[in-house]
């Protein structure tokens, strides 16, 4: 393996797992494989000499959360959030239409996310995840600096 293809750490931030990172490796076919909660993910399309973070969330991207020389790499299918009707709050006016996709069934309220990876380069980016209880919006904001990424999340 040549100097070029340094292990890269992977940092993500799961719904009802938490934040952390992982290590992935660079394979001899240039394949950038790791793995976070029992689940393998391979890249062909991730360049090793790519100096951008590999960051993976699951929730949504609101418009303009992505800064310049950010790039989508991967949106894989997530799973719904499910909740009682009565924990989720009032749609308010000055928000996104799409915040509230929700699917009502039998007094249960469903939300679909997906899981986003993302490159992005040393600056900070915003995205949307959701609590499991209420569903309500949680905006995280990613800083991505030489020492890693740092999550903020906002206290809607």
């Amino acid at each position: 393996m040549s100097e070029e293809k340094q292990d890269k750490r992977v940092y993500h931030y799961l719904h009802g797992e938490g934040f952390g990172s992982v290590a992935g490796e660079w394979l001899e076919n240039k394949d950038f494989v790791f793995s976070i909660s029992d689940r393998s993910y391979c890249f062909h399309i991730v360049d090793p000499r790519d100096q951008r973070t590999l960051v993976v969330f699951d929730g949504h991207i609101p418009w303009g959360g992505l800064p310049r020389g950010a790039s989508i790499v991967g949106v894989i299918p997530g799973t719904f959030i499910r909740t009682q009707k009565e924990h989720v709050r009032k749609p308010m006016l000055w928000e996104e239409e799409r915040l509230h996709a929700f699917n009502i069934k039998n007094n249960r309220v469903e939300l679909f996310i997906n899981r986003y990876l993302l490159l992005l380069p040393k600056s900070v980016a915003c995205v949307r995840r959701y609590d499991s209880r209420s569903l309500r919006p949680i905006y995280t904001f990613i800083e991505v600096s030489e020492k890693g990424v740092i999550w903020r999340n906002s206290s809607y």
